[in-house]
């Protein structure tokens, strides 16, 4: 092979050794934004999970509230309905 196109093809390999390196560079820094985008969405799982706990909390306690006041409720009309006269 003749020197000029040793040197063209030494050539197209170094800008290829560089394409490839800024490739190699902005893979890293996509895969580095993956790896935080997952721990923020593991955060926010965390979270929701939190959430989810506090919310089934709160629906059991409105729940026996609700059962508290319709009991009571239920004895003071058997009471007025027993002693109408008293009301």
């Amino acid at each position: 092979m003749p020197l000029i196109q040793l040197a063209e093809i030494e050539s197209r390999w170094e800008d290829l050794d560089k394409r490839l390196e800024k490739f190699d560079k902005r893979f890293e820094f996509t895969i580095k934004r993956m790896v935080r985008a997952e721990q923020r969405l593991e955060v926010q799982e965390r979270r929701m999970q939190l959430f989810d706990q506090k919310l089934e909390q709160s629906i059991k306690i409105l729940r026996d509230q609700h059962d508290t006041q319709s009991k009571l409720n239920k004895f003071f009309l058997d009471s007025i309905k027993k002693n109408p006269s008293k009301s």
